[in-house]
């Protein structure tokens, strides 16, 4: 049988079903967990995002020392990075061709910094529209932060990812469309007056005891923020009809 080159363990994942947690026959449970690479070699999932630094600094497997990246097919791509095409085979299937370097190129750096994990998280929050599971993030970075949460937080509403052209969580949902997770953040870290709040955010807000950020400078104003492309999210916002609204009344304006 094939093993994983990092633990020498089959390539399978143990799995317990919720339901039958108390019974012990779904103990043995497992599900393929083979992640093949272009080497030959094969490696867990997670066993290889744990090698996600050596791999990214070096393109090659960090079991043989092969070559990983597909070499540049074009002058037009070559600026961009070559892909490292796997073959997966989990639970839900075999998935072909997949480039795992946007993954593991993330891993990496989250593994160099560790303080963007929750400001990421945050970011796919705000691009899902999940204003309660990012209303819980919040307050649990505000307890672990006890007496210096308004900056902690500060620092994590404003973030800006290297990895998604240094958009904000305010330029992810605008160009999501998701108009709640809008108006939490503009809650959150804007200058603009409660009054132009609707009431269902300012009796949100007061219910589940969010405050607002001092924004004593353009800079703390998720508002003023730009892109790698130099867009502000008001400028995201007149391209899509669903924020235009926010558009023509200013809301969005820096």
């Amino acid at each position: 049988m094939t093993t994983c080159k990092a633990c020498d363990e089959p390539l399978l994942l143990s799995v317990v079903d919720s339901d039958d947690e108390g019974n012990s026959s779904a103990a043995g449970a497992s599900v393929p967990d083979d992640l093949h690479l272009p080497c030959d070699c094969h490696f867990h999932w997670q066993c290889l995002l744990d090698r996600a630094t050596d791999v990214v600094s070096s393109l090659r497997c960090p079991a043989c020392g092969s070559a990983l990246a597909q070499a540049a097919g074009s002058s037009s791509s070559s600026a961009r990075q070559p892909p490292i095409l796997t073959t997966y085979i989990s639970e839900g299937g075999v998935e072909e061709n997949l480039d795992i370097l946007p993954i593991i190129t993330e891993e990496a750096y989250v593994e160099a910094n560790p303080e963007a994990r929750p400001a990421r998280a945050l970011h796919i929050m705000a691009k899902e529209g999940d204003v309660e599971g990012a209303v819980e993030l919040l307050h649990t970075v505000s307890e672990d932060e006890a007496g210096n949460a308004e900056e902690a937080l500060g620092r994590l509403i404003r973030y800006q990812d290297p990895l998604a052209s240094m958009k904000s969580a305010l330029h992810l949902a605008v160009e999501a469309g998701q108009v709640e997770s809008v108006w939490l953040l503009l809650w959150l870290s804007s200058s603009l007056p409660e009054p132009a709040f609707p009431d269902t955010t300012r009796a949100q807000a007061q219910a589940i005891g969010l405050g607002r950020l001092s924004v004593s400078s353009p800079a703390q104003d998720l508002r003023s923020l730009r892109d790698a492309n130099g867009h502000t999210s008001e400028a995201l916002a007149r391209e899509s009809p669903m924020l235009f609204p926010l558009v023509q009344a200013g809301v969005l304006a820096p």
